[in-house]
């Protein structure tokens, strides 16, 4: 096992769990942040991407230019499904049902590419779900009131589940620097029509605001979904979706020393089963080769 390349996508999870924290300080419509986010993480990264960029442009194949433009159209949906879903649901509720998406990401992987359901990945995957109930059990609810954003949840898992196949396939030829580069872009104007179609806010923040922004640009976007995307080149699909599962474990344990939000004995036992879960799928699943 490359260890170097799991620590990267420890590092990348750990990234990508720090969002809900960040948002905190952000004083503005959920639209406007998910703009922020990666309009601003495509500003970032162009400096050192727009050489290689000009050039892919030029060579790229059609249909891998569409793959781009249609992954940067579905991260954009993803986004705004989720930040729909917990405004009008559980964050319980909202967690449960996104972290089934490493279960549609191995159905596709099994289609797409030929990748096994190994008896192994159903094992950790029951156990990190086991973790995850546990960690939400005490604000999760069937009420039918939190029906649309459990709903909405649970495509922004699916749509989760497209964008991350995609990515895997474009990895296999393209450089992830470019690729994500142009799918920060086309996300990032995707979500600007919905700011200007519902009048959200894009000026007149408060510095605090800005300064989070940009943290959200840097933090879970660059280090988090760029390094995630960059290391599907060197895990199985299932193993690498299922990883996932340890961002609420991060998100909590930051949350607790941050913000003193407590931790629940029944929460403690939902972090136990996701470690366990993540050391017994890597140490028994192959990376690619």
């Amino acid at each position: 096992m490359n260890y170097k390349i799991l620590f990267t996508l420890l590092v990348s999870l750990f990234c990508l769990s720090q969002s809900g924290n960040i948002i905190r300080f952000c004083d503005t419509n959920a639209l406007s942040i998910a703009f922020y986010r990666l309009f601003l993480a495509f500003f970032i990264m162009l400096p050192f991407a727009w050489k290689n960029l000009l050039s892919s442009i030029k060579s790229m194949e059609k249909k891998n230019a569409w793959r781009i433009f249609f992954m940067g159209f579905i991260f954009a949906f993803h986004l705004i499904f989720w930040i729909k879903g917990v405004q009008q649901t559980k964050v319980a509720n909202a967690a449960i049902c996104f972290c089934i998406n490493p279960i549609f990401i191995s159905i596709g992987a099994f289609f797409f590419f030929r990748e096994k359901i190994h008896k192994n990945f159903i094992i950790a995957l029951f156990w990190g779900m086991m973790g995850i109930l546990c960690i939400a059990y005490d604000d999760f609810s069937l009420s039918m009131e939190f029906l649309w954003g459990d709903i909405l949840a649970l495509l922004s898992g699916l749509l989760f589940a497209f964008y991350f196949l995609l990515g895997k396939k474009l990895r296999q030829t393209t450089d992830s620097l470019t690729m994500m580069n142009m799918v920060y872009f086309v996300s990032a104007m995707t979500c600007l029509c919905f700011c200007v179609s519902q009048d959200a806010p894009l000026v007149s923040f408060s510095i605090k605001t800005w300064i989070a922004l940009l943290g959200m640009a840097v933090v879970p976007t660059i280090l988090g979904h760029f390094l995630f995307m960059y290391v599907t080149k060197f895990f199985k699909a299932g193993a690498t979706s299922a990883s996932t599962l340890l961002e609420p474990v991060f998100a909590g344990i930051v949350a607790y020393l941050a913000f003193d939000e407590k931790i629940s004995i029944l929460g403690m036992i939902g972090y136990f089963f996701i470690f366990l879960c993540m050391i017994f799928l890597f140490l028994s699943q192959p990376q690619d080769k």
